[in-house]
């Protein structure tokens, strides 16, 4: 497994499945860095798993691990949202982990983390064109102000995005610096909280259209799943959050299965402690009839 990722609630993962009702087919909709995959490969080594990834460097590190390990792994540089469902067979399992992967903060060159030095980018499939940095020089003041209240529920964004409006006139923004500067002219960290957290977040959620992409393909996964399999999702934002509770209970309102937890499912303070990124993590369960 990679030192530089740890894969959020393995256990409670797991525990979806027994000694005597072992999964045969799961569908890894994000793989990232293989922790979520790995974990079941090694506890059930006959298991066959399909993974997914928009990221060119996921799918890379997916194929030397299967070359290395000869795991029974099958990894395909794919977008989950726009991925051919018909042409599949059907799972026990399909996960999928909304996150960024730790590489993917780490790298000061993938322009996600507001901690490093890099170009303003933020694009998880490396094919797309459009850059985080073309969104916030290129966008009106009235379409800044609508992606940061929506995509970030930041209530009041005018005096920053004026600021942008002001600065990109000078010359371009182009790196992450550049946005934290910016951005910490008008505000200050509230509850250990860094300033730039929710702006990043906006900017990445829009720039990939992980929510618009996740609206649209959920009722797709919920047809690939064998009966009594399990549509697992991990969320890192009550926006996305509110997306997978309110599919899942239209899922159960139209008798197509039920809620494995009723309330969302969290880290415990024990994961928290050892892994503090995982302290936003929320995880739902959806089993099919």
């Amino acid at each position: 497994m990679n030192p530089l990722h740890t894969p959020v609630l393995v256990k409670e993962l797991l525990s979806l499945f027994s000694k005597e009702i072992t999964p045969q087919r799961i569908l890894d909709c994000t793989f990232g860095r293989g922790g979520h995959s790995l974990a079941f490969l090694k506890k059930y080594p006959k298991v066959s798993i399909l993974a997914l990834d928009r990221d060119l460097e996921a799918v890379q590190f997916a194929k030397s691990l299967q070359k290395e390990k000869k795991l029974c792994l099958k990894i395909l540089h794919e977008n989950f949202v726009s991925f051919p469902f018909k042409r599949l067979e059907l799972f026990d399992l399909i996960l999928m982990d909304l996150g960024v992967s730790s590489p993917q903060l780490e790298d000061e060159k993938r322009g996600f983390s507001f901690n490093k030095q890099g170009p303003l980018d933020m694009r998880m499939d490396q094919r797309e064109k459009i850059k985080a940095s073309d969104i916030i020089n290129g966008l009106s003041k009235k379409e800044l102000i609508n992606l940061f209240q929506i995509y970030g529920e930041i209530k009041s964004p005018y005096p920053i995005v004026n600021e942008i409006l002001l600065q990109r006139k000078k010359r371009r923004i182009q790196t992450t610096k550049d946005l934290v500067s910016i951005i910490q002219k008008h505000s200050s960290y509230q509850f250990h909280k860094h300033p730039a957290t929710k702006w990043f977040l906006a900017l990445r959620l829009f720039v990939n259209q992980e929510l618009e992409g996740l609206k649209k393909c959920l009722p797709s996964y919920l047809a690939l799943l064998k009966p009594k399999g399990f549509l697992s999702i991990l969320s890192f934002h009550s926006l996305e959050d509110r997306i997978v509770k309110q599919n899942f209970r239209q899922f159960v309102k139209s008798n197509q299965g039920t809620l494995v937890n009723k309330k969302v499912i969290r880290p415990q303070i024990e994961e928290i402690k050892s892994n503090p990124r995982s302290r936003s993590a929320k995880l739902r369960v959806f089993q099919k009839n």
